[in-house]
């Protein structure tokens, strides 16, 4: 049975490096003979060497396939939909008197990925934006970017993304981080550009900047010094394309003279360590900062920016100075700093607000800066509240641990963890088998409850292959209910989305069997013959169906 600590990935792994890092940040990995390797780039500066291009080039040609290796769960989920739907309307309510209500109001997803976070923090802002009277007439715009065409293309075409195409409220960009001063909007063609936008912009980055660009500095008896990497391959692989296999790296570090940085707001974060520590190892946020900067111009300095990731929010406790104090293997750097992008804010006048609990893996932080600075209530208590004290991006990984033996889980237990997740069907997935088990003696109360959360489940049902197939367990429970309608079409859905199974094969025929569709039983027993002639259950199907139809005849 599949587990949230399965759909969590490299964030509950305290070990596993971050995609495009492993095999060039390996600094001891056995080298070759010097003699026998060929320089490929020399004495570059972390921030603009080869690795983050090798990195864009791994997710420009794998697409959407770049989520089959990428962790992405933790942050495409229904609770964190609604945490984060939460935390912008609060930040709406609390802005709405100097709000432009004839310009549209845009939200702003950068590195939208599968699409999933879309999907579900759309449907949460359809459904909750109409509470407030405040924000009634208000014309808001959601924005999914990514800088793959690919992407674009799939997100364009999914059936899940038509209706709120078809309202106005979705609509998509290329984007490459920092590159673009216009963004232009693929369906309503209208282009977003510094200067004219009337209303803040509220930017949404999970899983973003921790691919983004960084640079090391170290400080030894308060001397500030710069990585630098030499990147080498044996020359049996030169001509080859490059690829992260066959790249071995050596690290050195060099005194920063002057000024580390041409602008004064990043050197200004880079003192604010230097002022902390005496002999630190400090990762530096360059392509966050990049990113930053570029949409801090384009909205007129009025951003939002709301972002969940691994990482860290402080410097002050024994765990956090580790991070910085250690030399530790340079992966582990690439976790988002968070202190520095809250600092970054901060210098410019703005608020921060950001996870407190030390121990999480992963962390939330909402950034935002507008000119006056505003109290933002509201959106303080909503962010105290739903992320620091409730947190259910990280809090539901562990009340999953009370699922776990399915003996003593009531009916009542799967469904109160089902509503704390917003009706996940990853939730299905992970304790379908055992809810199955607890329908046992169920009573006409708790179905028509238990169906209720079911077809709210449905809604959430994002595909995205191969491993998140909640049809089957919705199929086999309405079954179990005798809902044979409803388990056939789950069913179906499951095929059409992810192609013939076993489950299918059997429970299919067994609807139409029930509802008496003989003909289309028969068709199902047959196909199931043909792939496995010695299934008893495809046998006496066929010799039931064929009785059938000879005493209708």
């Amino acid at each position: 049975m599949m587990s949230y600590r399965d759909l969590f990935g490299s964030w509950m792994e305290p070990d596993a490096s971050t995609p495009g890092s492993r095999s060039i940040l390996d600094f001891n990995k056995p080298r070759g003979r010097v003699e026998d390797q060929e320089i490929v780039e020399s004495d570059q500066r972390l921030s603009e060497s080869l690795l983050w291009r090798l990195t864009e080039e791994f997710y420009q040609q794998s697409g959407i396939g770049a989520w089959k290796e990428v962790p992405f769960y933790a942050t495409s989920n229904p609770f964190i939909a609604r945490t984060y739907v939460e935390l912008l309307l609060a930040f709406l309510l609390d802005y709405e008197p100097w709000l432009k209500r004839d310009e549209p109001v845009y939200f702003l997803e950068l590195g939208a990925g599968t699409g999933a976070f879309a999907f579900y923090l759309l449907k949460e802002l359809q459904a909750k934006k109409n509470s407030f009277s405040e924000l009634q007439g208000l014309d808001l715009r959601y924005v999914m970017t990514d800088f793959a065409e690919k992407n674009l293309a799939f997100w364009e075409s999914h059936e899940k993304f038509r209706p709120f195409m078809e309202t106005g409220l979705l609509d998509f960009a290329v984007y490459r981080s920092g590159a673009e001063d216009d963004i232009v909007l693929r369906r309503s063609g209208r282009s977003l550009r510094p200067g004219e936008l009337k209303n803040p912009l509220l930017v949404i980055a999970n899983y973003f900047f921790i691919a983004l660009a960084y640079d090391i500095f170290r400080l030894e008896n308060g001397d500030l010094q710069q990585l630098r990497l030499t990147f080498s391959r044996d020359r049996n692989h030169s001509g080859d394309p490059l690829t992260l296999d066959t790249l071995e790296c050596a690290k050195s570090y060099a005194a920063v003279q002057g000024e580390a940085f041409p602008d004064a707001r990043w050197n200004a974060v880079l003192d604010s360590y230097k002022r902390d520590f005496q002999n630190a190892t400090i990762p530096f946020p360059v392509g966050a900062f990049q990113c930053v900067q570029s949409l801090q111009t384009l909205s007129g300095d009025k951003l939002v920016l709301l972002i969940s990731d691994e990482g860290f929010t402080a410097v002050d406790d024994k765990v956090h100075q580790e991070l910085f104090v250690q030399d530790l293997p340079l992966w582990r750097s690439f976790r988002v700093n968070f202190h520095a992008i809250a600092q970054y804010f901060k210098d410019q006048g703005g608020q921060s607000f950001s996870t407190t609990d030390k121990a999480l893996w992963l962390h939330t932080s909402m950034n935002i800066l507008i000119q006056p600075d505003r109290a933002l209530e509201r959106t303080r208590y909503v962010f105290h509240q739903r992320v620091i004290e409730e947190n259910p991006i990280n809090y539901l990984f562990y009340c999953e641990d009370l699922l776990r033996d399915g003996s003593r889980m009531t009916l009542s237990a799967y469904l109160a963890f089902l509503r704390m997740t917003n009706y996940d069907p990853v939730a299905v997935v992970c304790f379908g088998d055992n809810l199955y088990q607890a329908l046992k003696g169920i009573t006409a109360r708790e179905e028509e409850v238990l169906i209720e959360a079911l077809d709210r489940t449905i809604e959430h049902i994002y595909v995205l292959p191969p491993n998140y197939n909640a049809y089957l367990f919705l199929g086999r429970i309405y079954h179990r209910l005798g809902l044979y309608k409803d388990c056939l079409h789950m069913f179906e859905e499951s095929e059409k989305s992810f192609g013939p199974d076993e489950q299918s094969l059997y429970f299919i025929p067994l609807c139409h069997e029930s509802q008496g569709d003989c003909e289309t039983a028969l068709r199902y027993y047959r196909r199931i013959l043909e792939t496995d002639p010695d299934s008893v259950h495809a046998r006496n199907g066929i010799l039931r169906m064929e009785a059938a139809l000879y005493d209708r005849h």
